[in-house]
């Protein structure tokens, strides 16, 4: 997933009010960039912050490294769920997955997180009754009413409205600055440019130099406890309601289709029969097709969401509703994955892509085995190098969930990978992860004249296990990229940067 992130500017006053502080809450979509952060707070040590986090989707080391920070007292670390899922929009109950990831912040930082960042700010009674039950302190919650509400349990919503900052100009700055209220920066949420938020910060920092002091947000929040018997009624979004995410026809479609598999998920679990395994894993394909993305994107994700789906289906035994199994986007028909298995072979084919398609695209992957060799057939939608992730073990968070050095994505910790193949018309290349992929071997693959199908074999005794047990990830990445450097086992260095403007779209997984 490439870098996205939203930054929450809180409680920005005029300057003739030089007494107020200024507060910011950066809340990213996956793991923060702490080297980047931290090169802000160097430059801007008058700098102070809340940091939204994950702890699932952390990189290594950068607990460590945010937690020292908190000690300093430069940044608050504030808890978000993976995906940023809109909660009033979630089929899915809250409390499990919120008290799961508030005790993985416990684990990773060694204490509770005060404050909560939903997806774009959007909450309900049930959600907020959620939060609140769970020792929150503050929430971040809807643009209206404009002031700090009592929500409950010693709980506080501190409302947020969302701001679009121009590339040049400062039109926006001012306008955060005279509101004084909690302006929003949203890019996990679609609302702004994604890549933005650091920019942003530094920006309305050198603004307010000079002009404000720093403070954090949970400061600002009223000291007295929360009077509230129970959580107000409460709505909208930092972007006011929610229709940026729920107007368009193919966001309807992707809230239908996700609500239609968790009732199936509900069945299987209801039926006497679930066994716990299947239920867990079923559930997190679930929850990971509840991110806001899928709803901001829906028209460019929305193959990848049925196919998420048509696992979800697979794993709880039931056949995938029409609605998933015919094209939606005609433009974007790749993503259905279709799955044929027999003795030395597993066969995964995408639906077809349109004729004329300019985009990158895997229309099918192959696989073939016997004891001596693992062979690989690799079909693209036009020429293009590829990416071939395989998880041998199927255990979540066992392997990298960082995709080759150059790639700037990342996955889930339940697709992790062990082994990679880099391939393009000049060679193929099998990595091992580690803290940097190691080289196992070279291959040359057998590409056809028009560079959209390749053939590549891996002897058996460098990849372990089944072939057939296997998952599967493709990604292909533009046509006429060379393999990235790699100087030596003992001194891997990173691969070159992806061509601009190149392309991935997942291919299949085995279930």
């Amino acid at each position: 997933m490439i870098r996205a992130a939203l930054l929450l500017l809180l409680g920005v006053l005029p300057a003739a009010a030089q007494t107020e502080p200024l507060s910011a809450l950066w809340v990213p979509l996956g793991a923060p960039d702490v080297p980047a952060l931290e090169r802000l707070l160097r430059e801007s040590p008058e700098l102070r912050l809340a940091v939204g986090v994950a702890p699932e989707e952390l990189k290594p080391g950068a607990a460590q490294a945010l937690a020292r920070l908190a000690t300093e007292g430069r940044v608050e670390l504030v808890l978000r769920l993976p995906g940023d899922p809109l909660l009033p929009l979630a089929p899915q109950r809250l409390p499990p997955s919120l008290a799961a990831a508030r005790q993985a912040f416990q684990t990773a930082f060694g204490r509770q997180p005060e404050g909560f960042a939903p997806g774009a700010g959007a909450l309900d009674a049930p959600s907020l009754r959620a939060v609140a039950a769970l020792g929150f302190r503050w929430v971040a919650g809807p643009a209206e009413p404009a002031s700090p509400r009592s929500a409950g349990r010693k709980l506080w919503i501190l409302p947020g409205r969302a701001a679009r900052p121009e590339p040049e100009g400062n039109a926006w700055l001012e306008a955060a600055v005279a509101a004084g209220t909690l302006t929003v920066l949203d890019e996990a949420g679609g609302l702004a440019a994604a890549g933005a938020s650091l920019d942003a910060i530094e920006r309305l920092a050198d603004r307010a130099r000079g002009v404000r002091f720093w403070a954090l947000p949970g400061s600002r929040v009223p000291s007295e406890p929360s009077s509230a018997p129970e959580p107000p009624e409460v709505s909208g979004s930092w972007a006011g309601d929610l229709s940026f995410w729920t107007s368009r026809p193919a966001q309807s479609r992707a809230l239908a289709a996700v609500a239609q598999a968790a009732s199936a998920v509900d069945r299987y679990q209801n039926s006497g029969a679930a066994r716990l395994e299947v239920l867990d894993r079923a559930a997190a394909g679930l929850k990971a097709a509840q991110s806001s993305r899928y709803l901001w994107q829906a028209e460019a994700a929305e193959a990848e969401l049925r196919a998420r789906l048509v696992q979800v289906y697979r794993l709880v035994g039931e056949r995938p509703p029409g609605n998933l199994l015919a094209s939606a986007a005609e433009a974007s028909a790749a993503g259905l994955v279709a799955i044929r298995s027999e003795p030395g072979r597993v066969a995964l084919s995408n639906a077809p892509f349109p004729p004329g398609a300019r985009s990158c695209g895997v229309e099918a992957l192959d696989v073939r085995w016997d004891r001596r060799v693992v062979e690989f057939r690799v079909s693209l939608a036009t020429a293009a190098a590829f990416d071939l992730y395989i998880d041998v073990n199927r255990r979540p968070g066992s392997g990298s969930a960082s995709l080759l050095p150059g790639r700037g994505a990342f996955l889930r910790a339940a697709d992790a990978w062990e082994f990679a193949i880099e391939a393009s018309t000049a060679g193929a290349r099998l990595y091992r992860f580690g803290p940097k992929p190691l080289r196992v071997v070279d291959v040359q693959p057998a590409w056809d004249e028009a560079g959209r199908e390749a053939r590549l074999a891996v002897p058996a005794s460098r990849l372990p296990g089944k072939p057939g047990s296997w998952g599967y990830l493709l990604l292909c990445r533009g046509a006429g990229e060379a393999l990235g450097a790699l100087a030596s086992t003992e001194d891997q260095s990173r691969l070159d940067r992806a061509a601009p403007g190149a392309r991935t779209r997942l291919a299949a997984q085995r279930p």
